[in-house]
């Protein structure tokens, strides 16, 4: 795979305003969800959310002032003046702005920085993330760009949003219930043909399995692990060189923690390769954002991304990284990020 530059982030989730506040709370596996009640909207408390109960704002503008600040630290990060386009996901939920009337919104607020002419928005949630990701990349490799962004924005805390979940009971609304956590929040990547004096790390190879996995493969997640070693070839490294795993979604049914196992045993055999010191457990160093920062809908596989791209950068894991990113269905995108030198680099 031709390499790619991740050359800046721009965060914004419930939990923290800024990036380095976000990947702070998921790096000490903060849980501060539980230390805070909300309202849910039959006045009783929800915790399960480190917010406050959102403001109403007309036409979707708590969601489109999210990605402003988002794609605003973002830009600030580049060390010259950039104009690139931006491809941007979000959900297609009635009660959310859609995702074309969102990028007109970005485009009026920043049209300086952005290609007008280029850019696109991207609906269908998860799926339309993995989506705009792939359509970045792709023009980066084709030549069409030196520079893009990709951006997703999402929020499940919206009321009808909330009365919807808490009726089907997926919400955590109590100690000790089933569920998972609401969120909030907007990502921005600006992904790069060439190296910058400002670049995090490398998106080293991408892996992509799209369509219900066959009835003939009997071990979950086995689809998974064929899109992680595409991904892992096309970075031309061995599963002993992965040191961390960033995933957005888990379970079983998911076949994340197989896949799991899966490299952590190979790390361990050494296969391509001498084993790494220290892999002797076959456990790999894993973060789940989500835990932290709760769900976040469409921005859950670009905010895994940009968790692996920032902690590369810390040298939180020293050295290469897989990231899981799910799909509302059963597509499914793995990429690795490496650090900007070292094995992975492709000689930069």
């Amino acid at each position: 795979m031709k390499p790619v530059w991740i050359g800046a982030l721009g965060c914004v989730t419930s939990v923290g305003l800024r990036t380095s506040v976000t990947m702070g709370s998921v790096l000490t596996g903060a849980q501060r969800f539980d230390d805070v009640e909300v309202l849910r909207p039959d006045g009783e408390p929800l915790t399960g959310a480190a917010v406050r109960w959102p403001e109403e704002m007309p036409d979707g503008g708590r969601v489109a002032a999210m990605a402003s600040l988002a794609l605003t630290e973002c830009v600030g990060a580049a060390s010259r003046p950039l104009t690139a386009p931006v491809f941007l996901a979000t959900a297609d939920e009635e009660d959310l702005p859609g995702a074309a009337g969102l990028l007109s919104q970005l485009l009026g607020r920043h049209g300086t920085e952005l290609d007008r002419n280029h850019s696109r928005s991207f609906a269908g949630g998860r799926d339309g993330t993995l989506h705009a990701l792939a359509t970045a990349v792709e023009t980066l490799r084709a030549g069409r760009a030196e520079t893009c962004y990709v951006a997703a924005v999402d929020s499940l805390l919206d009321p009808v949003r909330l009365r919807v979940l808490l009726g089907e009971d997926r919400l955590i609304d109590g100690p000790g219930a089933d569920g998972f956590i609401p969120g909030e929040g907007a990502v921005v990547m600006r992904l790069d043909a060439r190296p910058s004096p400002e670049a995090l790390a490398l998106l080293s190879g991408m892996g992509f399995n799209e369509g219900a996995p066959s009835s003939s493969v009997a071990i979950p997640g086995l689809a998974l692990a064929r899109a992680a070693r595409q991904a892992l070839q096309s970075a031309a490294l061995n599963a002993e060189d992965v040191t961390g795993l960033v995933h957005d979604a888990g379970g079983p049914q998911e076949g994340f923690e197989d896949v799991s196992l899966a490299l952590g045993r190979l790390r361990v055999s050494g296969a391509g390769g001498a084993s790494r010191a220290g892999a002797a457990s076959g456990t790999l160093e894993t973060f789940f954002p989500a835990r932290s920062v709760g769900e976040t809908g469409a921005v859950a596989p670009l905010l895994s991304l940009a968790t692996a791209a920032f902690f590369v950068r810390k040298d939180v894991f020293k050295g290469s990284v897989i990231t899981f990113m799910s799909g509302n269905g059963p597509a499914r995108s793995v990429a690795v990020v490496s650090p900007l030198s070292g094995k992975g680099d492709h000689g930069r």
